[in-house]
């Protein structure tokens, strides 16, 4: 498969590359199992993960698939967040949590989010010179 550059993805092919690395590694598979599963050699594989050189479209998908992530996971830092794009990621890495770690993640986040709502409402008080 042919690679291709990506214009206004300057430097990212090393963060994008970097990523696929560690993912690649918690699935247990080696450069050269992903090279062979991609029908690529291993010194392209390996190019690719340094960001040597850049996949194109086609073995980018074929990389998510392999490595069972959505494209959002490899691209996090070069999308705009958006709702969709944080619900998908955090749905993902909380259905890989136990039980114990749901309970505790969500007694976490309704504390967080209480601090955050609570922080806005003290710092619009301020602006306007107004104690709460």
């Amino acid at each position: 498969m042919n690679t291709t550059k990506v214009k206004g993805l300057n430097g990212s092919a090393a963060k994008i590359g970097q990523r696929m690395c560690e993912l690649r590694k918690k699935k247990g598979y080696t450069q050269q199992q992903m090279a062979e599963r991609l029908n690529i050699s291993l010194q392209h594989y390996s190019n690719i993960e340094r960001g040597r050189r850049r996949c194109s479209i086609d073995l980018f998908i074929e990389v998510c698939r392999i490595l069972d992530v959505h494209g959002n996971e490899l691209l996090r830092d070069y999308l705009p967040i958006n709702s969709s794009v944080m619900e998908f990621t955090l749905g993902e890495k909380f259905n890989e949590l136990t039980q114990e770690q749901q309970s505790l993640y969500f007694d976490i986040s309704e504390a967080l989010i209480e601090r955050i709502q609570s922080y806005r409402i003290s710092n619009a008080a301020n602006d306007k010179g107004e104690n709460l």
